[in-house]
């Protein structure tokens, strides 16, 4: 026998319930009102797929008050299933039906006139959060029956509007996603049972809730999302070993926050999520919850019908979870940042929330797996991850944050591959990739569009060439300045080959920022040595002593920001130093973002570092007068291409190295 407060269907061996003589009430079906009322007719289909014939008679005739609580799918489930109830059972049982629209809907309020009533009547609850129910009637309750909305439900209904049984099949149809509403808007006046189902099917494909079939991205291969792919496709397997029973809800990763900068694919990535482990979605902007009257209680209402909805598709017999998606999850109050004044505001929709994230096991027996958030599996996403209360990662709420950050060229690459649909050759999107690396996801979409509109102003199929004109439109920059920017980046291409490191490609662009960059893997061991780091430096110095060789004189192009040459060679050479114990002193002063810090501080530190430096710069420029052929002849197919990859790179250099190079302690 079940334990009372258990969820599930009931049948009539569930409970032991006294039956009496006295007069049953008729059932909805025999109702002349019901047949023909469609908010009747449903509600009573769903009562009914709940329970045994012999369960709803001991409900009628049951001599003793009894407590019954009945969990509806969605709020929107409350009034039309708590009339039905009313018309059921009659005025003889109290009533308790709460949708959350009232800020008195709380577990603490009406319990004790829930403990009176039971001593003189049967007391009946319908929420569809059980949790906004009197804490008595819960905790008393002897019988829980949890309704549920599928196909067959519906046919039911069908049934019961139209009057007479009507032979269309509704097995086959999904009614994941749709709400009370949604599924009453279909129930026309006059309407045969096949409009009906036709209605629904259109319905449904509308609302999305099948987003298996929506065209996305293949998550297995979108390896532009780095950790967050690698997280999400490990979810797809648990999933479908949690479906298939060989492993409990609680072996899942159910809840989880991804953060980046905009424009990165969050909402997209969340989309093929969901395909990837074939289960619905609900998505949901949590700033959307405060843009109604902004009153508490309003807002409240709005964030639990978002978790009803989320509990309703998960509770899907064929779905088994859902995936509920939390965007802009920053506006969800952080207590770290309240004021006084709005404190006693934001407390109580911060505590509602985590409420309802809370993964806390219920039930006994073989029903312990089973909670609030039992087949929810939720998703925050934020651009500003600082801003999230720390009791939101809580183990058993959103638990872990993994960063999306701009794609390296291979996702780079698999992006543009993506919106270019096949209309480029494989072959030619390589350049194009090395051309727009570290551009976002929208920004790589927003290329492909505009070169397909060059492609169709001059009557023609989308080309490398199009791709190539928008990645690398027109040079604005002044003859000379371009130059200068080619034997920069020339300059630590050739050093970097010289040291016997690695050149990806070397790109000149017209951006606000650097006006060139050159990809390249230094060599050393993944644990270097002094001298690894100390030739990593003099590559990035190289640049500066290519213009000093060539021009007599260095830009400021080495310069000006934390990303650029000195800083980065500046911060190398600090942690030697202050940090890693490979400088003069094991003290361990400043990590690498302190070390900037530290240096404008002590002036000895400065001192050594600043003589460090100016060694490594000597080495450079050596390396860059030896190599000046090279420079030189990098520079100049630079100039006229804009784009090496790093075969051409490695090519001229090998043509134009000096003879002796391989004797040099630079090669």
């Amino acid at each position: 026998m079940q334990k009372p407060n258990d969820v599930s269907r009931v049948t009539e061996a569930d409970y032991d319930l006294e039956e009496s003589d006295e007069s049953r009430p008729e059932p909805i079906a025999d109702d002349r009102d019901g047949k023909r009322n469609a908010q009747m007719a449903l509600a009573a289909a769903a009562f009914e797929a709940a329970t045994s014939p012999s369960v709803r008679r001991k409900l009628g005739d049951c001599k003793q008050p009894v407590a019954v609580v009945i969990r509806v799918p969605t709020p929107a489930w409350v009034a039309p299933v708590a009339e039905y109830c009313q018309k059921v059972f009659g005025r003889s049982w109290m009533l308790v039906s709460r949708d959350g629209s009232d800020r008195q809907h709380r577990a603490d309020k009406g319990s004790d006139a829930v403990a009176v009533q039971l001593t003189k009547r049967s007391v009946l609850g319908v929420a569809a959060d059980v949790g906004i129910l009197p804490s008595t009637l819960v905790a008393a309750a002897d019988l829980t029956i949890e309704l549920e909305s599928s196909g067959m439900v519906v046919s039911d209904a069908v049934a019961r509007f139209v009057g007479k049984p009507h032979g269309v099949d509704f097995s086959g149809l999904s009614v994941v996603g749709l709400d009370f509403p949604d599924i009453l808007s279909t129930f026309r006046p006059r309407s045969s049972a096949r409009k009906i189902r036709d209605r629904l099917a259109t319905t449904s494909a509308k609302i999305g809730a099948e987003i298996a079939v929506e065209m996305l991205p293949d998550l297995r291969l979108a390896v532009e999302f780095g950790e967050a792919r690698r997280w999400a496709l490990a979810l797809a397997k648990d999933v479908e070993d949690y479906r298939a029973h060989r492993i409990p809800w609680s072996a899942l990763d159910r809840g989880v926050v991804v953060f980046s900068e905009p424009g990165l694919g969050k909402s997209l990535w969340v989309r093929m999520v969901a395909k990837e482990c074939g289960i619905p979605l609900l998505e949901s902007s949590v700033a959307d919850w405060f843009s109604g009257t902004g009153y508490l209680h309003d807002v409240i209402r709005a964030e639990r019908q978002v978790f009803a909805q989320a509990r309703a598709l998960a509770s899907n017999a064929s779905a088994k979870c859902a995936i509920l998606f939390l965007d802009e999850c920053d506006a969800i109050p952080n207590r770290a940042t309240m004021s006084g004044r709005n404190r006693d505001y934001w407390t109580p929709i911060l505590g509602d929330i985590l409420t309802n994230l809370d993964n806390g096991l219920a039930g006994t027996g073989k029903d312990v797996d089973r909670s609030k958030r039992t087949g929810i599996i939720v998703i925050g996403a934020t651009n500003r991850i600082a801003d999230l209360d720390v009791a939101l990662m809580r183990p058993g709420r959103l638990e872990r944050a993994i960063e999306i950050k701009r794609p390296d060229f291979a996702g780079t690459l698999n992006i543009l591959r993506y919106h270019v649909a096949g209309d480029v050759a494989e072959r030619d999107l390589s350049e194009i990739a090395g051309l727009i690396e570290g551009a976002t996801g929208a920004e790589i979409m927003l290329h492909v569009r505009e070169a397909r509109r060059l492609a169709r102003h001059r009557g023609g199929m989308l080309s490398p060439a199009d791709l190539r004109a928008v990645a690398l439109p027109k040079s604005r920059l002044a003859p000379d300045v371009l130059w200068r920017a080619c034997v920069h980046e020339a300059g630590h291409a050739v050093a970097t080959l010289a040291l016997k490191g690695t050149v990806m490609r070397c790109v000149i662009r017209d951006g606000d920022g650097s006006l060139g960059e050159t990809f390249a893997e230094a060599a050393g061991a993944e644990l270097p040595i002094k001298t690894d780091v100390e030739d990593r430096v003099v590559a990035i110095l190289s640049g500066r002593a290519a213009e000093e060789t060539i021009f007599r004189s260095a830009s400021s192009n080495a310069g000006g920001d934390l990303k650029s040459d000195l800083a980065v060679a500046t911060r190398f050479v600090g942690c030697l130093h202050a940090s890693v114990g490979l400088g003069d002193t094991l003290s361990y002063l400043a990590g690498p973002n302190e070390v900037a810090d530290l240096l404008r501080k002590d002036r000895v530190l400065r001192r050594k570092v600043e003589q460090h430096l100016a060694d490594l710069h000597r080495r450079a420029t050596e390396l860059m007068v030896r190599h000046r052929d090279a420079v030189l002849a990098v520079a100049n197919r630079l100039r006229e291409r804009r784009h090496l990859s790093g075969d051409q790179v490695r090519n001229l250099y090998e043509d134009n190295r000096p003879d002796d190079a391989s004797k040099t302690p630079f090669a």
